[in-house]
């Protein structure tokens, strides 16, 4: 018996409908994106570094210098410089794909153009420009950063890319950058307040991983989200710290910096092939997590 297939589904009259009508369905086609910048290393020939278009990012590797990670960031015109050879650090777009509306028609585009997005020019570190279609309104920037660079990866973004930084409504990082060092942790936040207008920011689990590091028990528990519960109410704690005592200083730049500043609602999200699975809002999830302990 031969197995009879439905013809695809075309809505021939949508040209047809009221103007205003269109007009809403493609904005109810405009949704939240996930854009991936990735933090690499290249070796920098030191002769070049006053030669480079933009100011560079300069990695030096150990305590005084030299070729070998773990690198940190050094200002070439403090002297004595630390030992070469030295390093560049930038991030880089993994993923970079234009909306579907602006591949549509006139209309879509303009719809898609009024809806906040603007192009984004990312130079890489062979002085390649890619032009990358952000929504700073909706779309998620998470910054993978690289594990041989000690400096927090805020710091080498504010340096990219300033102006995006103030723009920027959501930011994410992996939740491997969560330490057991308080200090470090503190300081990987610590040039937040710099994002002026984030409204959220989203600790990214990859859950392929956790899942090939959960025992067994922890599978059969949906609610597996206990450590990384922790984790977010950890980075509210370590901000909070921050901030005050940014607030113990009045007069000084830090205080300056955080005063009017607000600290973002904290997300936690899972990562899967690429793409985001949202688990809620930290608040929410305490919440449900102490009503479980209530009902134990």
């Amino acid at each position: 018996m031969e197995q009879k297939t439905s013809p695809q589904a075309f809505f021939h009259l949508f040209p047809n409908l009221p103007t205003e009508i269109r007009l809403q369905i493609w904005s109810l086609a405009i949704s939240p994106r996930l854009i991936t910048l990735e933090a690499q290393v290249q070796p920098l020939d030191p002769f070049k570094i006053r030669l480079n278009s933009r100011t560079p990012y300069l990695l030096a590797g150990g305590q005084g210098g030299g070729g070998e990670p773990p690198f940190r960031n050094f200002d070439v015109s403090v002297v004595p410089r630390p030992i070469g050879p030295y390093s560049t650090a930038h991030f880089s777009p993994l993923n970079y794909t234009t909306p579907p509306l602006f591949a549509v028609n006139k209309e879509s585009r303009e719809v898609a153009s009024r809806s906040g997005y603007i192009k984004w020019e990312i130079t890489d570190g062979e002085e390649r420009v890619r032009h990358v279609t952000w929504n700073p309104l909706q779309d998620l920037v998470l910054l993978q950063h690289h594990p041989h660079i000690l400096d927090s990866p805020l710091d080498l973004f504010l340096l990219e890319f300033p102006s995006e930084a103030k723009k920027m409504k959501k930011l994410g990082f992996l939740s491997t950058i969560w330490t057991d060092n308080e200090a470090r942790n503190i300081r990987n936040l610590e040039p937040l307040p710099h994002f002026s207008n984030l409204e959220e920011l989203d600790l990214v689990i990859d859950l392929e991983l956790a899942r090939k590091t959960a025992s067994k028990k922890e599978l059969e528990w949906d609610a597996k989200l206990q450590p990384y519960i922790q984790r977010a109410r950890d980075v509210q704690d370590c901000l909070c710290h921050m901030v005050a005592l940014a607030l113990d200083k009045e007069g000084s730049k830090e205080y300056d910096l955080v005063k009017d500043w607000s600290i973002p609602n904290i997300q936690v999200l899972g990562m899967l092939g690429g793409g985001i699975k949202g688990w809620g809002n930290l608040d929410l999830m305490l919440a449900e997590d102490r009503a479980s302990h209530l009902l134990r």
